[in-house]
């Protein structure tokens, strides 16, 4: 997948995610401080670049 195009659709689902946690009554960021958070637990245990960008969009997905 080209950089470009990764860089859309992660803005798009951070996008999402945010409006979905507002809608739920959670605060504007919940999502991506979560997300930040897998990011780093991913890559504290080692994971790969690929295994790290799942985690970044699946942390994503799961809130919308």
């Amino acid at each position: 997948m080209p950089l470009w195009s990764m860089f859309r659709l992660l803005g798009l689902l951070g996008g999402l995610a945010a409006v979905t946690d507002l809608g739920v009554g959670a605060a504007g960021d919940e999502s991506l401080r979560r997300c930040v958070v897998a990011t780093r637990l991913a890559r504290s245990a080692g994971c790969d670049a690929d295994q790290v960008r799942d985690v970044v969009y699946v942390s994503l997905l799961e809130h919308i």
